[in-house]
């Protein structure tokens, strides 16, 4: 936490003291062939332990879609594998943000430092209708300037205050509402499929705490709820829902420009398209495909607080987390045409469907 801390202070420090580069003193620019890309530009905006990458490998498994992974920690890209434990690179993670979407960054200090970024990518850049980064909560929306930031960059440049400005980049908000999943989905967890040797990270007690849970749920409501109000242009989905209903990933597809696609007859779980696109939304894939009780020692404590919860909240924590199959609306979400409360498709993917 201290480093994370700290390592902001240092961007920080460098965007201060970095001075603006006009289109002359740049000493390298974006191709062309890049920028000029009529694909979607969007970034998810997700939070650690929601399934994000889980999400990630659904979406790219359409060959017109590119979800390049979280962007502003370590990462590895095409075997480059770049080390930035201290988060103090010379260039901050909106211009990773903005260099990952194609879009030219503020500064070209990334350019010079990651010169052949876009290389791999020539020969699908064409056929690519979407571009994204994946964003965890730490990485970007966290603090109320980096929300400015991202904003920015979301439109265009523009201040998001403009009343006349519009969004340049689409919103994916993924939400997992099962906080007692989240709380302990991480690297730590003693997975009930894996024997304790097998691990190099183990939870020794894997005893949970309630309050603690309590105030993660309530601070994750509130990041989105905050988030939603300051976008024009989104679209929310929960992890829980992609989980019930596979046929959610169509909304995703559709607001990302491809609406070609249909739900196999045959398979609830397979979306097929033209020119033998076949996704497999495998549920059984995932990183901890364990039920949430499995993994909690202190079940019986739990299961007697839990049941005795009165419900009032988003944020109240309900009995069936327990099993992973809690589904359920965000008060502050109601607009079914960004946030898929109902199993209803627009019109335009239902005859699509139909007539497949």
């Amino acid at each position: 936490m201290l480093w994370s801390t700290l390592g902001l202070v240092a961007i920080s420090a460098l965007a201060a003291m970095k001075p603006v580069l006009s289109r002359s003193d740049r000493t390298k620019i974006l191709p062309s062939w890049v920028t000029s890309s009529p694909a979607i530009r969007f970034i998810v905006l997700t939070m650690h332990n929601s399934g994000s990458h889980f999400f990630r490998s659904i979406l790219n498994s359409h060959p017109d879609v590119l979800l390049h992974d979280e962007v502003c920690i370590d990462f590895t890209h095409y075997e480059q594998h770049l080390v930035f434990p201290d988060r103090t690179h010379p260039y901050d993670c909106f211009d990773q943000i903005a260099l990952s979407l194609g879009i030219e960054p503020k500064s070209a200090t990334i350019l010079d430092i990651l010169p052949n970024y876009w290389d791999d990518f020539k020969d699908r850049i064409q056929h690519i209708k979407a571009i994204g980064v994946l964003l965890h909560a730490s990485q970007g929306w966290n603090e109320p300037n980096e929300i400015e930031q991202l904003k920015t960059l979301i439109y265009g440049g523009i201040s998001a205050s403009a009343t006349s400005s519009s969004q340049v980049v689409k919103i994916v908000l993924l939400h997992r509402k099962n906080y007692i999943s989240r709380s302990f989905a991480g690297p730590n967890l003693i997975s009930a499929n894996f024997q304790v040797e097998e691990l190099l990270h183990i939870n020794e007690s894997r005893n949970i705490n309630l309050n603690d849970i309590q105030s993660l749920a309530y601070t994750s409501e509130v990041r989105y709820s905050k988030i939603i109000l300051e976008l024009k242009d989104f679209i929310y989905i929960t992890y829980e829902k992609l989980i019930a209903e596979p046929s959610s990933f169509l909304h995703v597809f559709h607001y990302l420009g491809i609406d070609d696609l249909r739900m196999n007859s045959g398979n609830g779980h397979q979306i097929d398209g033209p020119n033998n696109v076949r996704i497999m939304v495998c549920t059984s894939c995932r990183h901890h495909p364990g039920l949430p009780y499995e993994y909690i020692s202190n079940l019986q404590e739990v299961s007697q607080l839990l049941s005795s919860e009165t419900l009032e909240h988003d944020y109240d924590l309900r009995y069936c987390m327990l099993y992973n199959n809690c589904t359920w609306h965000s008060s502050y979400c109601q607009d079914q045409s960004r946030c898929f409360l109902s199993s209803e498709l627009p019109r335009s993917i239902l005859d699509n469907t139909h007539s497949a």
